[in-house]
């Protein structure tokens, strides 16, 4: 179950932190955080604009977070150092 923080955004102030994400080279997954608790943002309810944007958003995040399982596989890090799976 999917623990829901509950604090209310506007959706177009909500969609353009989904359109912007991250502002440098480095890819960070913050902007998918609520603003005031940091929990993982949900939208229990259907807003179109807003649920296609988190979509993309955590399919994008769900990639690059296999990508970088394959890498650290590749390198040896799943079986000693700071990834372990």
């Amino acid at each position: 179950m999917k623990v829901v923080c509950r604090h209310v955004f506007h959706a177009n102030c909500l969609a353009q932190m989904l359109t912007y994400r991250y502002n440098t080279l480095k890819i960070t997954f913050g902007f998918l955080d609520c603003p005031s608790c940091k929990q993982e943002i949900f939208i229990d309810y259907q807003v179109p604009l807003l649920g296609d944007l988190l979509t993309r958003s955590l399919e994008f995040k769900s990639k690059i977070e296999s990508l970088a399982l394959v890498k650290a596989r590749e390198e040896g890090l799943d079986k000693k150092g700071p990834v372990v799976t």
